[in-house]
């Protein structure tokens, strides 16, 4: 979600630069927009690895500024002109890693087991127990019951 955000800003930014500097009757593409959002959202970028969204970030910039360089934490600065008013647009360039959304099917699949639990010793019976119910209590080590 961070990364389209990101995504997101910079494509405003880019179409405002863009518009100060072409004729109104050009406007860009949506496949060209459409293009951009696919590559920076498929590039790889886990937290501290974020080199390669930094390249195509920079690599579309340089058509809209004067200048670009980078700060000691890997910040992307781009300037347009000497003067002016300051734009700072702030953004995460990493993504969240996949692990992390193996972790919440682990801890919703742990509240489901739970539930089941509850309910099988509630009723003092495992008879309404699916087959997948039942695998799914078994690879979470749930073998017996209080019944």
């Amino acid at each position: 979600m961070m990364r389209f955000t990101a995504c997101a800003v910079f494509l405003c930014l880019a179409a405002l630069s863009h518009a100060q500097t072409q004729p109104q009757s050009r406007n860009p593409s949506p496949d060209r927009v459409v293009q951009l959002l696919k590559e920076l959202t498929e590039a790889p970028g886990p937290p501290g690895y974020e080199e390669s969204v930094r390249k195509i970030m920079t690599d579309h910039m340089h058509a809209f500024t004067d200048k670009v360089s980078y700060d000691g934490l890997g910040s992307v600065i781009a300037q347009q002109g000497e003067s002016g008013p300051r734009i700072m647009l702030d953004a995460h360039m990493d993504d969240v890693p996949d692990y992390l959304d193996k972790l919440d099917r682990v801890e919703e699949e742990r509240r489901q087991v739970g539930s089941l639990v509850d309910k099988a010793n509630r009723l003092g019976t495992t008879d309404f127990l699916s087959v997948a119910d039942r695998a799914l209590m078994k690879r979470h080590g749930v073998t017996r019951f209080k019944i």
